[in-house]
């Protein structure tokens, strides 16, 4: 079973994204602006 973590820093306007492994590592960390086409590419990493 994988497990991953998914956390959020949420500020006005954008919001700061990280996902963690089941190994700690981190695989993904990038902004994601609070605009419609962010958040359906948002959708497509989780």
């Amino acid at each position: 079973m994988i497990k991953h973590v998914v956390a959020f820093d949420v500020s006005m306007g954008k919001s700061t994204m990280v996902i963690y492994n089941q190994y700690r590592q981190c695989e993904f960390e990038g902004e994601i602006l609070h605009n419609r086409p962010s958040f359906e590419k948002l959708h497509d990493t989780l």
